[in-house]
């Protein structure tokens, strides 16, 4: 039997209902595409939660 990959919960947040509250969160990096002129902001917390899924799957 094959396994099957984790599910990854992720969120996206409209940019217009967003209120950033940056006296409680701290970004941890933005990547931008630069093709359609958005950015995706990843903030502490949730980085090496990403970045532990993203190496899973290498």
């Amino acid at each position: 039997m094959e396994k099957q990959p984790d599910i990854v919960p992720i969120q996206l947040d409209n940019q217009n209902d967003f209120d950033p509250m940056t006296h409680e969160r701290q970004l941890a990096f933005e990547i931008k595409d630069t093709n359609r002129n958005r950015t995706v902001s990843v903030y502490q917390g949730i980085e090496k939660y990403i970045l532990y899924a993203l190496l899973k799957e290498l």
